[in-house]
This record gives C-alpha cells, sequence and structure tokens, in this order.
C-alpha cells in the first residue's frame, strides 16, 4: 500500500521534498527560539544595555519572519500536492466506474459509490 501511494504522489515529488523539509527546519526552529529566549533573558538580568535588547529583539524578528516563510511554503507545498492527489483519485475512480457494465449499477452498494465519489 506504501509503494503504491508514492507511486501516486511521484509527480508532485518536488513538493512533497520541500514540504518535507521545511517541516524538519520549522522543527529546529523552536529550539532556536528558547536559546533566544535565554539570551534575551540573560541580557536583561546581566547587563540592562539598550543595543544589546535591541539586538536581541531584532532577532526575534527575524526569527518570527523565518517562522512565517516556512510555514508558509510548507502549508502551500503540502496542501497542493494534497489537492493534485485528490483530483487525480477521483478522476481514476470516475472512470473506473464509467467503464463498468449495466448490471453493476442496479447494486445500491455501488450507488453509495457513486454519490460519495461526488461530494
Amino acid at each position: 500500500m506504501f509503494k503504491w501511494a508514492l507511486r501516486e504522489n511521484r509527480p508532485e515529488a518536488c513538493l512533497l521534498v520541500v514540504g518535507t523539509l521545511t517541516s524538519v527546519i520549522e522543527g529546529g526552529i523552536w529550539p532556536a527560539f528558547s536559546i533566544l529566549f535565554a539570551e534575551i533573558i540573560t541580557t536583561m538580568v546581566t547587563d540592562n544595555d539598550p543595543k544589546d535588547m535591541r539586538d536581541w529583539s531584532i532577532g526575534f524578528v527575524g526569527l518570527g519572519a523565518g517562522v512565517f516563510l516556512v510555514l508558509f511554503i510548507k502549508l502551500s507545498c503540502l496542501t497542493l500536492a494534497g489537492e493534485r492527489l485528490t483530483a487525480r483519485l477521483r478522476s481514476k475512480s470516475f472512470q473506473a466506474i464509467i467503464y463498468q457494465t449495466i448490471p453493476w449499477f442496479d447494486d445500491p452498494a455501488h450507488s453509495k459509490v457513486c454519490s460519495l465519489l461526488f461530494l
């Protein structure tokens, strides 16, 4: 089943790779945030230099911009890959239904499948 899913996702491989890499980067952002937060607290306690505080504040703004960019790329890539896969699978399902013989449509269970396909 896993190999089949990978084969079906092959056209979106680039999107999936970019989405996965940005997910890994997102996972590294939160430890960076904790380190940055610890450093700013240390700076506040030991030395109240406004220049140091401004530098750390700029670091927080940069980290926030990085989080926004990484999350936007991740969500865009993975959402687009999922939408394309869903459309392709629905198209294949519809094609498989269209090529069935007429007696196949007489079974009530199959009509439920057909109605779910178009939701």
